[in-house]
Parts: structure tokens; C-alpha cells; sequence
């Protein structure tokens, strides 16, 4: 089977991974070489930039990212194949939050001294300016491109560099709120509640049906002349098995 399934790595096949992913890639890993009988690595810390830039210098076999190609990235002969989409949300440390609307999240980032409902504190927490998360907060809730530019001038507002930085951040600080993919909280099962928003709890079922139309999207990201085992991992992915492993870690599979 192994003359088939080879990777640029021998008989592993090395991914690097957007944060958000890590672990459910790390769980499509695994079912993935049980079925193959081979090894794969789902190197952490890249973010979706350094995971292309390592696909392109030939470091791994395949990157996952958060968002899709730029042009030259494309023009240098990858092909990102979308993998799925899962609901972008907000997560906290408070141990009850209720729900939030829409349009009072620009005014809660905005605000010097935010609250929940309840009166607790409520401590934002950032992303870089240049993070996929920033930009689809901004993109997906009115006035959030303003309310965060107000929130990066307060030197007491903290800015998480990764995704997984975020979450630890957001653990150790009370009354937390951040954004997240909803995947990351399935497949990491940190001690944060997920805030409802508009009355509507985010899941996939919810994004399924539009009812919760707020999401992040996850690529493959491929060479344009792939190992086999590349494919074989595509062709997994496309699988009802595959497909039933990236609902269970709340994402949407994309029909690639």
C-alpha cells in the first residue's frame, strides 16, 4: 500500500495547520492513518500564512488555512480546495453568559469599561490586526472594524497572537470575550461557554440552516502536483466517513 500512498516525507504525511484546525486536524489524522496504516503530522503554531509559506517551500504535503489563496499564492501553483466552514463565534470565561445581540458587540469592544448583563466586567480580548479572525469579525458585524481599531489604541487590552494563545487568554482572564471558530471549541473542549448571539446558539446545525449565518471557513491547501497521499487525504475528506468526522468537530463539510 505504501508505494501508492507515499507522501514527499516517505510513508508520513506532514500538514501544516491554521490554529483553528489543529486538533480537528489532528483527529482527521488519525483516522486517516488508521485507514491507510501509514503516519501523519499536524505540525501546530503556523497560522494559515506560515502554513502556506511552508507548503510552497516544500515543508510539508499540505497546509489548512482559514482563508483562501492570494493571488500570487495562486499564481505560484497552489490550489486551495474549500474543506468547511464552521460558526465563527464569541467565547468567554464567565461561568453563566447570557446571551448578547448583535448590535451591541461594536459598543462592548469600543467601551472602556464593558459589562455582562449581570454587572461582571467584561475584558475584550484582540487578535493581531492582520489575523483572519480580525478580518471576519470585521467583515460579519457592523461597526467591529471601528469598535476594534478604538480597542487596539487602550494599552490595557490584551492581543492574542494565535489562535491558541487566544484561548489561554481567554481562560485566564475573567468576564473574557473573543472570537473563535467554533470548531477550535469542539475538537479542544477548553472550560469557555460560547455566547449566544441574537437569541440563536451557534452550531452547525444552526449555520446549516442559516438561522446563525455567521462563519469561518477552512482550505486544503495542495501543490499543483500533489503526493498521493494528498489525494488519498482528499478523497477521505470527500468520504462519508471523513465528511461525519469534520460535523463531529462542528464543520460543515464543503462537497470537494
Amino acid at each position: 500500500m505504501l508505494a501508492t500512498w507515499q507522501s514527499a516525507y516517505g510513508d508520513t504525511l506532514r500538514i501544516a495547520s491554521t490554529g483553528g484546525a489543529t486538533e480537528l486536524m489532528r483527529r482527521v489524522g488519525e483516522a486517516f492513518a488508521r485507514l491507510e496504516g501509514a503516519k501523519v503530522d499536524v505540525l501546530p503554531g503556523y497560522g494559515s500564512d506560515g502554513a502556506i509559506r511552508a507548503l510552497a517551500a516544500g515543508a510539508v504535503d499540505v497546509a489548512v488555512s482559514a482563508r483562501p489563496l492570494q493571488n500570487e499564492e495562486a499564481a505560484a501553483g497552489l490550489m486551495a480546495i474549500p474543506l468547511a466552514r464552521t460558526p465563527l463565534v464569541f467565547v468567554t470565561s464567565h461561568h453563566a453568559p447570557t446571551g448578547l445581540r448583535v448590535i451591541d458587540l461594536a459598543d462592548l469592544f469600543a467601551r472602556e469599561a464593558p459589562v455582562w448583563p449581570d454587572g461582571t466586567r467584561l475584558r475584550v480580548i484582540l487578535r493581531t490586526r492582520g489575523d483572519t479572525d480580525t478580518l471576519l469579525v470585521g467583515q460579519a458585524f457592523p461597526q467591529m472594524r471601528e469598535a476594534l481599531a478604538m480597542a487596539r489604541q487602550r494599552p490595557d487590552v490584551p492581543v492574542a497572537a494565535t489562535d491558541q494563545d487566544n484561548f489561554d487568554l481567554a481562560l485566564r482572564i475573567p468576564g473574557s470575550l473573543t472570537s473563535a471558530g467554533l470548531a477550535q471549541i469542539v475538537a479542544e473542549k477548553p472550560n469557555l461557554r460560547v455566547v449566544p448571539l441574537d437569541g440563536v446558539t451557534p452550531t452547525v446545525e444552526s449555520l446549516g440552516s442559516r438561522q446563525y449565518p455567521h462563519e469561518k471557513r477552512f482550505f486544503l491547501v495542495r501543490s499543483a502536483d500533489p503526493a498521493p497521499a494528498v489525494e488519498r487525504l482528499a478523497e477521505f475528506l470527500r468520504s462519508p466517513a471523513g465528511r461525519g468526522l469534520l460535523r463531529e468537530n462542528a464543520s460543515l463539510p464543503f462537497g470537494f
